[in-house]
Parts: C-alpha cells; structure tokens; sequence
C-alpha cells in the first residue's frame, strides 16, 4: 500500500484548508522549521517537503520569483509530501465509531469512568495515549476501584474533534 501524502489526508478533509496555509504561512517565515502538526496529528517536516520537490525548491531560493508563485510551490510541495523524499508524515489513527464514543464518554466523567464502560474500544484510546488508568474518583467507588480518565493527548483530541 502506498503511503499517505498531505494531499491524500486534505482530500479526506483529515486536514483542512487553513491547516496547509497556515503550514505555508510557517515556511515563509522560518524555512529551516522541521515539523509542523495538524489538528489531526499528523505531522509534517516543511523544510524536507520542500527540499524534496525540485519546483518549490528552485522558487524559494531564486529572487526573481514573486511572493505568490513561492507560496503556491511551496503549498504543492506541502500536498504531495509523504513518501517522496524525506518528508515525514505519520500521526495518529484517525479516531472514529466505538473509539470517539469511548473517547467522548471518559471525557463526559471527569471523576472517571468506570472500566467495564467500552473495554474494547478504551484498548485502541490507551495504545494511542489518549487514555489512562487511575485511582476512581467518583461516589459510591470502592477503595481500590480503577477507572478510565483522558491524558493530556486525550483531552487536545477531545478539544479538536469536540465532545458532541
């Protein structure tokens, strides 16, 4: 299976329109940044991106080019990263059914939700370290009773996707 480009995650709107201009707005200023991270987790090296495509290259080093045609070079660049040279782009699953709902739910229990509440999909949340076990916080618990709570990850992943 072929890896997955910027343009392949944009066409699955896992990654937006203001997403890649603000990548691009980022490569204007600084074009030694390294990564930028989406909203959906992916991330992406600009510099590399933009090293690996021959065309955004030559326009953002020769000065006669004007300041549109570099920012159109260097947003192709950012679409057509992924498997070609060098540019680094991964991030996490996308988090959808069961999982969002689980997700959701542990976000809906800020005591903690008990751990019997979707074991199957919480497995998936705790590999991507947006889940976590800890003491229970809530009334009626026993006192050793465990529970599933939302790590940092988890509550900018709530943040970005939304509880409702």
């Amino acid at each position: 299976m072929p890896e997955l480009t910027t343009g392949d995650l944009f066409k699955a709107k896992a990654i937006t329109d203001d997403e890649v201009n603000a990548a691009v707005d980022l490569f204007m200023r600084d074009p030694t940044v390294s990564m930028f991270r989406f909203a959906s987790g992916h991330t992406l090296d600009l510099a590399a991106a933009v090293k690996a495509h021959e065309p955004a290259r030559l326009a953002v080093t020769d000065p006669d080019r004007t300041e549109r045609h570099r920012r159109l070079m260097v947003r192709n660049a950012i679409l057509f990263a992924g498997a070609a040279g060098g540019a680094v782009i991964g991030g996490i699953p996308p988090v959808r059914g069961r999982a969002l709902e689980a997700l959701r739910a542990v976000a809906m229990h800020p005591l903690g939700l008990r751990l019997s509440a979707h074991s199957k999909a919480m497995r998936a949340l705790v590999g991507g370290g947006f889940v976590a076990v800890r003491p229970a916080q809530y009334i009626g618990r026993k006192w050793d009773e465990q529970a599933w709570f939302l790590t940092d990850a988890g509550h900018e992943l709530i943040k970005t996707l939304g509880t409702g």
